[in-house]
């Protein structure tokens, strides 16, 4: 199938020089949906031992499509703003590139982990409740995991997108994110991080993509 072939080519290229794919737990699956998806990744952390995998999963729906009907797609959401500057060779790379950023800015976020700054803040929880004459239960304890995990992967990833903001000022101070990011990279913190990756991947390059390198 050409879709694997091209998704193949480009995850390889990608992993030549950033290392993700062997350097951490990534499996390979498949899903279906109606949509435009081609593929997407699903981020999985255990709040008990703050370890991640990750799910990479290519669309069945385009298996055995003909790879220039999804090209149209793509240089329609470019032509659009939906998605960001990219050149028509890379029409095809466009969704495999993205989603390999959601892996990038994932395993950087889940290097941010750190137990001893989870357990202290934990433990401040359970003194407060303590305090109150309330009795700590296991279930608050995941719970507390859980909202630790969840508050830091926010944090990090509204602080990565301003660091790339930063440098894309400082690369092009006429670049803002209207001008200069795609609707769908505007629409969430993780979303402009993979935008701006595919951009500094797929050609027709900006500050915002140049700021990746």
């Amino acid at each position: 199938d050409e879709h694997i072939r091209n998704a193949a080519k480009r995850l390889s290229e990608l992993d030549e020089k950033y290392g993700v794919i062997r350097n951490n737990n990534v499996s390979f699956k498949a899903f279906y949906s109606d949509d435009t998806t081609v593929a997407q990744v699903r981020w999985n952390v255990s709040p008990n031992t703050l370890t991640a995998n990750y799910d990479f999963e290519a669309n069945t729906k385009y298996y055995g499509q003909s790879v220039s009907d999804y090209e149209k797609i793509v240089k329609r959401e470019v032509a659009n703003g939906f998605a960001v500057k990219c050149s028509a060779e890379n029409y095809k790379y466009y969704a495999i590139t993205h989603e390999y950023g959601h892996l990038i800015e994932d395993t950087v976020v889940t290097s941010s982990f750190n137990e001893a700054d989870m357990l202290a803040k934990i433990q401040a929880r359970k003194m407060s409740y303590n305090s109150l004459g309330l009795s700590w239960t296991p279930q608050q304890e995941r719970n507390a995991r859980v909202a630790y995990v969840q508050d830091l992967i926010m944090r990090r990833e509204k602080e990565i997108r301003q660091e790339l903001i930063s440098l894309a000022k400082q690369i092009d101070p006429k670049i803002t994110i209207k001008n200069g990011m795609s609707t769908y990279g505007q629409s969430d913190n993780a979303e402009f991080f993979a935008e701006a990756f595919t951009n500094a991947h797929c050609g027709d390059i900006n500050a915002f993509g140049m700021a990746m390198l």
